[in-house]
């Protein structure tokens, strides 16, 4: 146990109890939410509402402790051997947040399974946060592949929320220009 646990014990970010930053009876594990997306599933832990809209609202403003215990949850859904590809977000919500959410989401979950995660996508322009959904369908040229010298491989993608699917469809067409297959998505939650 490290002194920061025995300073700072975790605590359910619903109700406020002792034990886990995701307690069981605020954030009940439940069977995956699957949408289908334009030829690949997108698997979530939920509906974007309720609790678990305001845990996903708290890891966005900089609850890392949040990101970890969704990657906990989300590992358990990866396929063996999985490439799992963050979706990036841009420069100026890096910098607000002080991470990268996809990225380091990405990241966490393959430290829980036996997937590895890749950078290969770089996020530009302005963020979908805030944006109708009309405006969110026609963003479009927000992102670029980042490295074109891997070998070609089936990917995940991986990301906080899918409210449109937009950005995942992005995403998925530029790693296929670029000879990658997007198998599935993995995201925390998705827009009912």
């Amino acid at each position: 146990m490290e002194i920061l646990d025995v300073l700072f014990p975790a605590r359910c970010t619903e109700c406020g109890r002792f034990g886990e930053v995701l307690c069981l009876q605020c954030f009940p594990h439940r069977p995956p939410l699957i949408r289908d997306l334009d030829g690949f599933s997108v698997i979530a832990l939920g509906a974007y509402e309720g609790a678990l809209r305001r845990a996903v609202l708290a890891m966005k403003s900089g609850r890392r402790d949040i990101l970890r215990a969704f990657a906990v949850r989300l590992a358990s859904l990866v396929a063996d051997d999985a490439i799992l590809v963050g979706i990036p977000t841009t420069r100026s919500r890096r910098h607000h947040r002080g991470f990268d959410c996809g990225v380091l989401l990405a990241s966490d979950v393959a430290s829980h399974s036996s997937s590895r995660a890749q950078r290969l996508l770089d996020a530009r322009g302005i963020p979908q946060h805030g944006r109708s959904g009309v405006a969110r369908r026609l963003a479009i040229g927000r992102f670029s592949i980042r490295c074109t010298e891997l070998i070609s491989s089936r990917v995940t993608l991986v990301d906080d929320v899918c409210t449109t699917g937009t950005t995942m469809l992005e995403c998925a067409r530029i790693l296929m220009r670029a000879q990658h297959s997007v198998v599935r998505a993995l995201t925390v939650a998705v827009v009912p």
